[in-house]
């Protein structure tokens, strides 16, 4: 989608991520709101938590890292 709309690599800035959001993309091969048969598409954020985050940065346990790391990757290559 991003090299359709002509971002691909570049920054993403706050009218476009709306557009988006709105389904109004420049690209008229893009579905818009309204149509019957248009993906929804999801914005995911990927947090450990607190306490998680504290013993790796402050003990340098990198073990909690890398493990975030990988189930962050397992779950976004996750079908849906």
């Amino acid at each position: 989608m991003a090299e359709k709309e002509g971002i691909l690599g570049q920054a993403i800035t706050h009218e476009k991520s709306k557009a988006v959001l709105n389904g109004t993309l420049d690209n008229s091969a893009v579905k818009s709101t309204g149509s019957d048969n248009r993906r929804t598409g999801y914005n995911l954020f990927f947090s450990a938590p607190k306490g998680t985050s504290l013993l790796a940065l402050v003990y340098g346990d990198n073990r909690i890292i890398d493990a975030h790391e990988n189930d962050t990757k397992k779950a976004i290559s996750m079908k849906i």
